[in-house]
């Protein structure tokens, strides 16, 4: 995960992990949760 995150802002590009996994959106800036294909919450600032 740490690698994914640098890679990220050395490049200044968004990166998109999808995970069914709290621990993994807990790492993140920002995290979606969808539920049936929509978004149903947002966690974060863009």
């Amino acid at each position: 995960m740490d690698l994914i995150v640098r890679l990220g802002r050395e490049h200044g590009t968004t990166v998109l992990i999808a995970a069914h996994a709290r621990s993994v959106a807990a790492g993140c800036r920002r995290a979606l949760h969808m539920r049936d294909g929509r978004v149903v919450s947002d966690d974060g600032q863009a």
